[in-house]
């Protein structure tokens, strides 16, 4: 493969294209731009959570999950027990899942 030959052709199609080549560029640029700026957030973000935390006096923070899904499909039989009928109609009558 002759090298240079591919180099002036590279330089040919590089005149020819130039409005192909500067939006190409102009596409890089924003898209590094845009990763650049959203892990910059990410990160500032990160760091006023930490001070946040700092300032509480605390070094050691649980996190507790509260989701129950057991309620979500408990709530027809308890609405049952308060005499909701709309309940009872919705579930069906034997108040299974």
């Amino acid at each position: 493969m002759d090298y240079l030959a591919l180099f002036g052709k590279l330089l040919r199609e590089l005149n020819v294209n130039r409005l192909r080549r500067l939006l190409s560029i102009l596409g890089v640029i924003i898209g590094t731009a845009a990763v650049i700026a959203s892990l910059a957030v990410v990160e500032g973000g990160r760091g006023q959570l930490y001070s946040y935390i700092e300032k509480l006096g605390v070094n050691v923070v649980f996190l507790e999950d509260r989701y129950e899904p057991e309620a979500f499909y408990d709530a027809p039989a308890r609405a049952r027990r308060r005499g909701c009928r709309m309940a009872w109609a919705a579930s069906g009558p034997t108040g299974s899942r």
